[in-house]
């Protein structure tokens, strides 16, 4: 064993054995260990050469970016905000616990990232089957491409009338068929890729797919819903970095926009009057420490427990909710889905809860109730999963759709949950996959034989 990898083994035992020991000590001692796990986190960070590739990077920068930035920003007096900006105060003892377990999940990444970058493996340059009928699903993708299109600027217009939150909520984005379409035309253009991967579709024409793909998204994010652009953005960046070098440029100039862009949005589909160009400095440091808004989610919970009914349930919310059609703001919803935001909304105001409100979620939340020993191993796992799905995404449709909807929600596992991307969503558009490809590919062979 060398020097290096003793090293890793000694701070990995002490931040192990900080995590059993937290629960047993008196409030005063929480900050010594909190120093502690951080300046050990830091040590491992030293004694490491390499630098992590761009998708273990984003992973980092989400977990820091939404469970601690509103800290940051305070410790440095960039703008001026109370303890608690969603308006719920949590105690002292429950902020404490929840830095360190922020610090224990962040450190467990990095520890995830040192491990796995020796051994890392080439991408498979070509998926072990090829798409048939490219040109057909060339054609159905544009079709429910006019059909998104059409939807998301019905929803831009609306939101210049009725406002960004009556705009997304709109009847129109939740008929059943525009549901659908929304979750066929992320197939199809999986399918596309796939095909593109095994040189049936030249680099031109599926990079206009791919432009063609994000575009409808990028009127959502006018009116005013950021994420799906965002996310699916970064999603593709990180599945395709795999295969392609970016120039340092895309990242920057890319980066640059598309913070920039979601930052201002805070505040912009909020107000009309508002615009990029027209927002004073001080309004984009606020809207960084909103994004950290998340962290609060952790001493609430620590302190709100004792009404937390479903336990280790959170952490597995989204697949739970699969098969569960109830309303998630009532009652019914409440006992049917584990989803820790909406029960958290429910204990400390009801009012708000049944008026749709929330007030987000956290992994590291979910993950410390169900066993806060648990936290460091899941920040592991979590990015080791990552990797696999990454080395697989060309493999199949069905990998490359499971790690775009996995990266897609990668940004928000901080706010969500690790198994947030597995929904009715994910379910359904598995479903497609192997009406349209899977059960074709099945059937060709045993068409061969009879005609034989």
């Amino acid at each position: 064993m060398s020097f290096r990898n003793l090293l890793s083994f000694v701070f990995s035992a002490i931040i192990l054995i900080s995590i059993v020991t937290i629960n047993f000590l008196p409030n005063h001692l929480l900050p010594i260990i909190l120093i502690t796990v951080s300046f050990v986190t830091v040590l491992q960070l030293m004694t490491q050469k390499s630098t992590a590739p761009i998708w273990q990077i984003l992973y980092v920068f989400s977990i820091i970016f939404f469970l601690c930035l509103k800290e940051i920003v305070g410790v440095l007096n960039l703008t001026d905000i109370d303890n608690s900006s969603i308006g719920y105060n949590y105690s002292s003892e429950a902020y404490n616990k929840a830095i360190i377990y922020i610090v224990y999940f962040v450190s467990g990444t990095y520890f995830a990232i040192v491990f796995l970058q020796g051994k890392v493996t080439r991408i498979p340059i070509l998926p072990k089957k090829n798409i048939t009928n490219v040109k057909s699903f060339k054609v159905f993708f544009l079709i429910c491409f006019f059909f998104m299109l059409f939807d998301k600027l019905s929803i831009y217009e609306n939101s210049l009338i009725v406002g960004y939150v009556d705009a997304v909520h709109s009847e129109s984005s939740n008929s059943v068929f525009f549901v659908l379409i929304d979750i066929l035309y992320p197939v199809l253009y999986c399918v596309l890729a796939i095909a593109y991967r095994g040189k049936t579709i030249s680099s031109r024409n599926f990079a206009l797919l791919t432009l063609l793909f994000i575009t409808p998204y990028f009127f959502t994010f006018l009116s005013g819903f950021r994420g799906e652009f965002i996310c699916k953005l970064i999603a593709l960046t990180i599945i395709f970095t795999s295969i392609t070098k970016y120039p340092t440029y895309y990242y920057v100039i890319g980066g640059s926009t598309v913070l920039i862009g979601g930052l201002g949005m805070e505040f912009i589909r909020f107000d009309d009057s508002l615009s990029l160009l027209s927002m004073p400095l001080e309004s984009y440091f606020l809207a960084f420490s909103y994004l950290g808004n998340s962290f609060d989610v952790i001493p609430l919970a620590i302190d709100n427990q004792a009404g937390l009914f479903h336990g280790w349930k959170y952490f597995f919310g989204g697949p739970l909710a699969i098969f569960s059609f109830e309303d998630t703001y009532s009652d019914q919803g409440i006992l049917s889905k584990p989803y820790l935001a909406q029960h958290l909304m429910s204990i400390i105001d009801y009012r708000r809860f049944s008026g749709g409100s929330t007030i987000g979620s956290s992994v590291v939340a979910e993950i410390f109730l169900f066993t806060p020993y648990l936290i460091l191993p899941c920040s592991f796992f979590i990015v080791w999963t990552s990797k696999v799905l990454v080395k697989k995404s060309f493999y199949s449709v069905l990998f490359f759709y499971i790690s775009f909807s996995y990266f897609e929600n990668m940004l928000f596992i901080p706010r969500g949950g690790f198994l947030k991307f597995i929904d009715k969503e994910l379910f359904l558009g598995v479903l497609m996959i192997f009406i349209l490809v899977i059960l074709p590919n099945l059937m060709t062979p045993s068409k061969k034989k009879n005609a034989q």
